[in-house]
């Protein structure tokens, strides 16, 4: 798994995108690369990551999304995950963490969520 940033926009808030299979192997305690991404507050920002490209997700990356979730909302930031691959989106539903996890349908979506705008 890799992440990239897609864009920062004018109110601080970031887009990233999601490539590859998300397994165990690539979660890490920083956030599975976002302070390497985004900095030391990472979890401070508001940020909407683009899971498109991410079309496998096993149960540690499951794990990770929602440790990412909590981090975020502890620190006062924002994570909205988007375009879900439809295996992926799936599996989120079965397991209903979509009860629990903030997602949007596209990044259109995802921008005006961050904004606080529905």
């Amino acid at each position: 798994m890799s992440i990239k940033v897609v864009a920062i926009e004018d109110d601080g808030s970031a887009m990233l995108a999601c490539a590859g299979e998300m397994n165990a192997l690539e979660m890490t305690g920083d956030g599975g690369g976002l302070r390497g991404t985004l900095g030391e507050d990472w979890a401070a920002k508001k940020v909407a990551l683009d899971l498109g490209e991410a079309s496998y997700m096993d149960s540690a990356a499951i794990g990770w999304l929602l440790s990412l979730h909590k981090a975020f909302g502890e620190a006062g930031g924002r994570l909205i995950l988007f375009g879900l691959h439809p295996n992926v989106q799936r599996v989120i539903e079965i397991m209903r963490i979509d009860q629990v996890l903030d997602l949007a349908e596209d990044a259109m979506h995802a921008k005006k969520r961050l904004r606080g705008e529905h």
